[in-house]
């Protein structure tokens, strides 16, 4: 019966951080998503039309998303939250801005 004490003993802290990591990520990556949706539709809906902005955000998805998970950590620290909305819209009118442009398809023309 000590034997399993003591094994059970030296199991626990790498479980906890385990546990740990776990939960980080089931933080950071949901509330990631949802704040990156936000906040690039915020900063695209300003500059293009919803149908240009869905296609500027599939084509950047993976960037915007690690724009949210940053944005995410912002809001998960005290006193820093406070200051969070505004550091987020800035920080996502900088990727939006640093993305490449793409030119618009020409509008189909009618030959009738």
């Amino acid at each position: 019966m000590a034997g399993g004490v003591s094994r059970a003993k030296h199991l626990a802290p790498p479980l906890y951080l385990l546990v740990l990591a776990i939960n980080l990520v089931l933080f950071l990556a949901p509330n990631g998503y949802l704040l990156q949706r936000g906040y690039f539709e915020v900063v695209a809906f300003r500059r293009l039309d919803a149908a240009a902005a869905r296609v500027v955000r599939n084509r950047l998805a993976g960037r915007i998303f690690l724009a949210g998970v940053v944005t995410g950590g912002l809001f998960a620290l005290p006193l820093v939250n406070l200051l969070a909305p505004i550091i987020a819209t800035a920080f996502m009118v900088y990727v939006f801005e640093a993305s490449p442009r793409v030119e618009p398809l020409p509008a189909a023309r009618s030959t009738v």
